[in-house]
């Protein structure tokens, strides 16, 4: 990548890398002294400290450089990624592009085919497969060492949120009917569900792995889906 922004858009760049747990405060550091680079990583771009130094002068609004047949590429962002890091209206910043779906239910299609499993459409059938996983062997060593679903202890907060999807729940942070953001947590539906059994039933019937809170996270691939 360096060599092509040098060969092709004749641009010397060059990074200063600084440690992840030291980040912040050289950010915040250089914010301050008013001490930056041309570009900076921002991995919270709505950070008070970044607002205010938005405020201050610090950042040039790049708006005019979008939907610009001089800058191709740009007008390939899309609006919704580019809306979410205005600030006061403008842009200051170009999101890291990702995936708008991310957090989701992954199956392990060599096992569905060798079960003869199609991809679960309800709860029912999600349950099905994760049984299936859990007692017909789908790795097909002779042993019984399979669970129908796992994940990295971190990520019971994802787990949660995901299974309250399922029954109509609401994604993280949900827009109410009076205009107000609201996190999923005190959603009804939300713990609706969790005074039932159904999240439960999985281990309870031994297809999820039940150590997963304790799991560190390199020990989460050779036990995932």
């Amino acid at each position: 990548m360096l060599q092509y922004w040098k060969n092709e858009l004749k641009a010397d760049v060059n990074f200063t890398w600084v440690p992840n747990s030291a980040y912040n405060d050289k950010l915040a550091a250089q914010l301050a002294a008013a001490d930056l680079p041309h570009v900076i990583v921002a991995r919270s771009p709505k950070d008070g400290l970044i607002v205010q130094s938005v405020r201050d002068g610090l950042f040039w609004p790049l708006d005019k450089y979008l939907n610009n047949p001089a800058y191709p590429g740009l007008d390939r962002l899309g609006d919704i990624r580019l809306n979410n890091l205005k600030i006061d209206g403008k842009t200051y910043a170009l999101p890291k592009e990702r995936d708008i779906v991310r957090s989701c239910m992954y199956f392990r299609q060599d096992w569905m085919d060798k079960l003869g499993l199609k991809t679960p459409t309800t709860i029912d059938e999600i349950y099905a497969v994760l049984k299936a996983f859990t007692e017909r062997d789908p790795d097909g060593n002779g042993r019984n060492d399979t669970t129908g679903i796992s994940m990295k202890g971190r990520n019971l907060d994802i787990y949660t949120t995901n299974v309250s999807i399922y029954y109509g729940g609401q994604a993280e942070w949900y827009l109410a009917d009076d205009g107000t953001i609201h996190i999923d947590v005190p959603h009804h539906l939300y713990h609706d569900l969790f005074r039932g059994d159904d999240p439960q039933l999985f281990y309870r019937a031994g297809h999820g792995a039940s150590q997963f809170i304790q799991r560190p996270d390199n020990s989460f691939a050779d036990k995932r889906l």
